[in-house]
């Protein structure tokens, strides 16, 4: 996970499912690492997963993005496009 370093990551939490929980000091959503869709309760804003295939973004209220794990750059590319844009004006 070099590529999320700059926003200076730690993992908060390793769930029994498996997931990985990461919470960043320069944004404030959480990425969450699994091998599951995760529950709707939790809505976190960046997903890494591989169980899927194509990046795809879920809004039901609050905009949820998930990524195939071979997507992580992409993944980065928007974490910058969004940091830029919420916490840089």
């Amino acid at each position: 996970m070099d590529a999320l370093a700059e926003f200076k990551p730690r993992i908060y939490k390793r769930a029994t499912t498996g997931s990985l929980y990461i919470k960043f000091e320069l944004i404030p959503h959480s990425l969450r690492v699994g091998d599951h869709k995760g529950r709707m309760k939790y809505r976190y804003r960046w997903n890494l997963r591989d169980d899927i295939s194509k990046p795809f973004v879920n809004n039901n209220g609050h905009e949820m993005r998930h990524y195939p794990m071979n997507h992580l750059e992409t993944m980065v590319k928007d974490m910058h496009q969004y940091y830029n844009i919420k916490f840089k004006e």
